[in-house]
């Protein structure tokens, strides 16, 4: 698979997946679907960021990190932008069942900078 198809592929995909997520909340009663509607909520919010955060971190990586070749930045991209909306779709959740507040948002990010900070060690 080449990089311009790989591109191609995620933007179409992120797209499908915010107009997905768009047509869950304009359409689904949360109060009458109840767990099988929470799900498909948060896994279509979630698939959209992931394809959004890793398309913008790949596209500031190649503008930043200009001597490594492009195609090498797309796994990093790739699980920064999960982890990333992981992140997100974490926190709305804990917002949801109002276990958010600023101690558990510390560790929770603290949680997935160490998970980031152990995967960039790896390599």
């Amino acid at each position: 698979m080449t990089l311009r198809t790989y591109l191609t592929l995620n933007v179409l995909s992120t797209i499908i997946c915010f107009v997905a997520w768009a047509l869950i909340v304009l359409n689904v009663d949360p109060n009458n679907t109840g767990f099988p509607g929470l799900v498909v909520f948060y896994l279509s919010l979630f698939f959209a960021l992931s394809g959004l955060f890793s398309f913008l971190g790949f596209w500031a990586r190649r503008k930043i990190v200009l001597n490594k070749a492009e195609f090498s930045q797309v796994g990093i991209s790739f699980r920064e932008g999960v982890l990333l909306s992981f992140m997100f779709v974490g926190m709305l959740f804990l917002k949801s069942i109002e276990l958010l507040n600023t101690y558990n948002a510390a560790l929770f990010i603290f949680g997935i900078s160490l998970l980031e900070f152990y995967f960039m060690s790896r390599n």
